[in-house]
């Protein structure tokens, strides 16, 4: 399941403890597992995107070069979590940790954790405690039926294929004639007993002459046209003699900026996701230099309880400024932070830009 160069990659950390040659009955092969439901996401995508693990290592290579490589280039690092990978060094020490290395220098890589099987939370390094572990801390996917666990995984690739911006692969059409244009097609049907086509037929040839002879109906164009103006009296009587033209209808081209930048639980770092957010905003706001924005941070009751009222949520808002500034290129002036009373009641984490 490897990338073509360019191609985003997801790197998968684990412990060969959970998925070992051979498994006691009744286990499960968590790799294969996960494995199994990427790879219809892989081919729907067209193999836009590519999964590693250290299974596609060759012989002779230099092993640990090749992940310190891929976990150099990759785009979501895939954790499963266990009371096995919370146990080993290399994953946690090595892998992890390059990761966190790499997010604290900018780059725009994301930890996705999965918890396979209980572990005590106590365990859990601080910097993996503050993601979003899928399903949810306390309820790993080994707690569900073969047929819920499943779902639920199909709802991580879901998200992970949505976190890579990677879209099923546009299928070929039908090649077929639209007979419902609304400026050719009526004229093929205006045409059609007045043309040489008639003659092609020896039915509509012989009956061509006597059909051309009788009265014929108005063209379809003529029967539209009477119909706008049909429509276009009635709209003025019924304004009192005012008649509104359908363009002055339609919606003033200025775009509201109302996109949420999702947050995830306890967290501060912008995920792919956030950033793919903000960079919209970014581009919407140098196509309008004149457009200001408020920044309004939110963050849950829960995490006003720990971290104290609006902490979270005016950090969460200056890191929106901050990127908005720094990556992309927007003047400090054009950017205010506001802060409200009901920051920490929110029911999600996320920060709203709002067009002044």
């Amino acid at each position: 399941m490897s990338s073509a160069p360019g191609e985003p990659v997801v790197f998968i950390s684990y412990s060969h403890m959970d998925e070992p040659e051979r498994t006691p009955e009744g286990e499960i092969y968590w790799l294969r597992e996960i494995q199994s439901h990427l790879r219809p996401a892989i081919r729907r995508a067209n193999g836009r995107f590519g999964v590693w693990t250290d299974a596609a290592i060759t012989g002779g290579a230099d092993w640990e070069s090749d992940i310190k490589a891929k976990l150099a280039v990759c785009d979501i690092c895939i954790l499963l979590v266990s009371r096995h990978s919370l146990a080993s060094e290399y994953v946690i020490d090595v892998e992890i940790e390059t990761i966190q290395q790499r997010q604290a220098q900018g780059h725009k890589v994301q930890i996705y954790p999965i918890a396979l099987s209980p572990f005590a939370p106590e365990t859990v390094p601080a910097a993996l405690l503050a993601l979003n572990v899928k399903p949810r801390l306390d309820k790993p996917l080994s707690s569900f039926s073969y047929h819920d666990r499943g779902i639920e995984i199909s709802k991580i690739v879901t998200e992970i294929v949505r976190l890579l911006g990677v879209s099923a692969a546009p299928q070929a059409e039908t090649p077929y004639v639209n007979l419902v244009g609304p400026d050719a097609e009526p004229a093929r049907l205006d045409d059609a007993w007045h043309g040489p086509a008639t003659t092609a037929n020896p039915v509509l040839a012989a009956a061509a002459p006597e059909v051309r002879s009788s009265p014929q109906p108005p063209p379809v164009r003529s029967l539209r046209l009477t119909a706008m103006i049909a429509g276009a009296v009635f709209v003025a009587l019924a304004a009192g003699g005012l008649i509104f033209w359908l363009p002055a209808l339609s919606p003033s081209p200025r775009r509201q900026i109302s996109d949420a930048v999702p947050f995830a639980q306890n967290a501060v770092a912008l995920s792919l996701a956030a950033h793919s957010v903000v960079a919209s905003e970014a581009a919407f706001l140098k196509e309008n230099p004149k457009v200001t924005v408020t920044i309004k941070g939110y963050c849950t009751p829960e995490e006003g309880r720990r971290f104290g009222p609006g902490v979270l949520a005016t950090l969460r808002a200056n890191k929106v400024r901050d990127e908005l500034v720094a990556r992309g290129g927007i003047p400090g002036t054009r950017i205010t932070h506001a802060a409200t009373a009901t920051a920490c009641n929110a029911e999600q984490a996320r920060v709203v830009i709002v067009e002044n």
